[in-house]
């Protein structure tokens, strides 16, 4: 995988528990989104990247946000209780 990252001049990031699930709570505030948490990795990923500042400028960018809350609810009930 990071041989595929390098060679593509892409980049990995690495996120907490935490950051995933502020990408869920974001995801549901601003979007209605209803993602579990393994679905909003690449969200809070792209979010830990524009927060140490943007490195593609004005370019468009795209994130993949997939699985349904649903899917899981324990994982749903356990992070809407420390809300």
């Amino acid at each position: 995988m990071l041989e595929a990252v390098r060679e593509s001049g892409g980049m990995a990031v690495a996120v907490t528990e935490e950051e995933i699930l502020e990408a869920v709570r974001w995801l549901a505030a601003h979007e209605g989104l209803a993602i579990e948490p393994t679905g909003a990795v690449a969200m809070a990923g792209w979010v830990k990247v524009m927060r140490e500042g943007n490195p593609w400028g004005g370019a468009a960018q795209v994130v993949s946000v997939t699985g349904h809350a649903l899917n899981v609810p324990d994982a749903i009930n356990a992070m809407v209780s420390k809300l």
